[in-house]
């Protein structure tokens, strides 16, 4: 948007501003909101701008996402609340919704509804400006407003949850604590799901697998996580066997045809009510379509460029929801498939990447003034040797044997673990950070999507020098004296920052401290898998039906107990998860940590008698 176009945010009508206080009455919240003080304490680093769209509603911007269409946001709104209200009925016990942006969505419910509503925005810099411009007082009785975590348990049970996804995009840490806080309130929509996680057989989707495997748990869901590692040998050693391309072929189907039985055989034993996959998963298109037709569910992460590898064609239109890790043109293309694609950025696993305590060995291997941990690909053999002067270490995979730079890698072509790539980026005083290319001959000029590499960097409270790429200005403060990252744009700008960083390191560390703060709070794994499980939930995954699960609901079985109390009281531990099976009770049962009582010594002897799975 135009700075013609941006408003201040000062209020523009200040008859509607008064008669929208007068509806939320004196107290703490009129208090917060006159309060200059609170809004220079608001947690949201994204100052709110208002802007008109294209019919001349205000909307507004954070971050450099618009929360509202700039085209037409009441259509916008009016589509957020029919999907919010797909099954017809708003609960008599009401509504909260998380996020309020303009309130163009909030309004079309409100319209379409009698039931109350809560609504919670914890930045009251953007409640101030809807204040300011929408008539809230029409809706007097029915509405409230929230800006505290502290509030929401003060809402009754039974209220339905809903989330205004762009406003948790811009702020998504904060809606993974209300979302948790909101447990309470509503079990349905916040249930615990059974998830199978697939990773590819090997490569660099596979530590994103298992980051995604912990940031789901960490999210509360019952995680099984389908390790095909084991068969990485196997397919490895098709290609040894023969160079015939036919036989290759041939084998190739045989191993994959072999891995959809592996899967299919892990499905049925766990009935999930979600699966998902990674790049590069051994899902097979007629094994999709299998899964599809059984009622499972896929959730697809496509962690790749969709220039380089372009399978997502076959993929996207088989699999329930698909993630990608960049915007257009690829969003346009898969609509132009019937597929909506959904924008979900890499990230980091906190459990991994984190500061590490070094030994004097461990400095010595992995140290060095500058580094870089990653594969070989073209445009990195064309551009290391021209910093191999600066100190450089290299780690990582297919690089030349008889490349020059060999005698910068200390374990030559050595696949690192997860936890070696946190001590190489622990020991490293500059970090260089260059994403993969086989076109160009250093930095890509057009790159977009942000590798992992640059949140792990991060989380482990090291220094990188990352390439520029044009999606990074919505994940990263970049410049100014706040700035997260440090970035270059050719090999002149990449000599200049080595120097630079290494001759002040007081500021190197500065920017690293606000990087790992910033990666923390917003880019894990838990954040990016509470905001796609919820926004899924939101548009109507539910757990699967319990006969087919070998579950039953809680509330069933707790109803069936009804007048023993000690069944009751024991079954209300699992009120969270929706509905369980006798894997799932005994799961929480810990013998020898403190006396079994009767209800636990039943469900044990019952998993004893069982002899498999509940």
């Amino acid at each position: 948007m135009s700075d013609k176009e941006s408003e201040t945010v000062q209020s523009q009508h200040p008859e509607v501003f008064a008669e929208n206080l007068r509806m939320i009455g004196p107290g703490a919240l009129t208090n917060r909101i006159l309060s200059r003080e609170s809004a220079r304490a608001t947690p949201d680093p994204f100052p709110p701008v208002l802007v008109r769209a294209k019919n001349g509603q205000p909307v507004m911007t954070a971050g450099g996402i618009s929360l509202h269409s700039v085209y037409d946001p009441q259509k916008e709104g009016d589509l957020w609340a029919r999907e919010a209200l797909s099954d017809g009925v708003c609960p008599e016990e009401g509504v909260l919704i998380l996020g309020l942006g303009m309130g163009h969505h909030v309004i079309s419910f409100l319209n379409r509804t009698t039931c109350p509503v809560w609504v919670f925005e914890p930045d009251l810099r953007r409640l101030r400006i809807s204040l300011s411009y929408m008539d809230w007082f029409r809706f007097r009785g029915r509405i409230r407003f929230l800006t505290e975590l502290s509030e929401l348990p003060s809402i009754s049970p039974g209220v339905r949850l809903l989330v205004h996804s762009p406003s948790e995009r811009t702020h998504p840490n904060g809606y993974v604590a209300a979302r948790k806080m909101a447990g309470s309130i509503h079990e349905e929509t916040i249930a615990s799901l059974r998830i199978l996680v697939i990773p590819p057989v090997y490569g660099g989707s596979y530590p994103v697998a298992q980051g995604v495997a912990n940031g789901l748990k960490s999210a509360g869901h019952r995680v099984s996580f389908f390790d095909a590692s084991p068969f990485e040998g196997a397919l490895r050693a098709i290609g040894a066997q023969t160079s015939l391309d036919l036989h290759k072929r041939q084998l190739h189907g045989l191993f994959s045809g072999f891995m959809d039985e592996m899967v299919m055989a892990k499905v049925l034993s766990l009935k999930p009510d979600l699966i998902v996959a990674l790049a590069q998963a051994p899902l097979s298109l007629s094994l999709l379509k299998r899964l599809r037709e059984m009622g499972f569910p896929v959730a697809y992460w496509f962690v790749e460029d969709f220039r380089l590898t372009t399978y997502w064609e076959s993929v996207a239109p088989l699999v329930h929801d698909f993630a990608v890790i960049q915007k257009e043109p690829f969003l346009s293309r898969l609509s132009d498939l019937g597929v909506r694609g959904r924008y979900l950025p890499a990230a980091a696993d906190p459990n991994i990447f984190f500061p590490r305590d070094l030994s004097a060995a461990d400095r010595s291997l992995y140290g060095a003034p500058v580094g870089f941990m990653g594969a070989g690909y073209h445009n990195r053999q064309k551009f290391f040797p021209k910093i191999a002067d600066l100190g450089l270490k290299i780690f990582g995979t297919e690089w030349n044997p008889s490349d020059l730079l060999i005698r910068n890698m200390p374990l030559p072509n050595k696949r690192m673990s997860p936890d070696e790539c946190a001590r190489i980026f622990s020991a490293t005083d500059v970090n260089i950070n260059l994403h993969s290319s086989v076109y160009h001959n250093g930095v890509n000029p057009d790159g977009d999507f942000v590798n992992p590499r640059t949140f792990e960097i991060a989380a482990c409270g090291a220094f990188s020098l990352v390439d520029r790429r044009s999606l990074m200005e919505e994940l990263f403060v970049m410049e100014g004296p706040l700035a997260e990252v440090a970035l270059f744009d050719d090999e002149s700008s990449c000599r200049a920052g080595v120097s630079h960083y290494l001759n002040h390191p007081e500021e190197r560390m500065a920017i690293s401290r606000r990087a790992m703060s910033r990666v923390l709070r917003d880019h894990t794994y838990e954040v990016r898998m509470s905001q796609w499980i919820g926004d899924l939930i939101g548009e109507g995954l539910r757990p699967a039906n319990p006969e087919m699960t070998g579950r039953w609901p809680v509330d069933r079985l707790i109803s069936r107990a009804s007048g023993d109390d000690g069944l009751v009281s024991f079954l209300n531990r699992y009120r969270h998860m929706g509905s369980v099976g006798l894997d799932d009770i005994v799961g929480q049962i810990a013998p020898g940590k403190d006396e079994i009582t009767p209800e636990e010594a039943t469900f044990l002897l019952m998993k004893e008698f069982s002899g498999g799975p509940g």
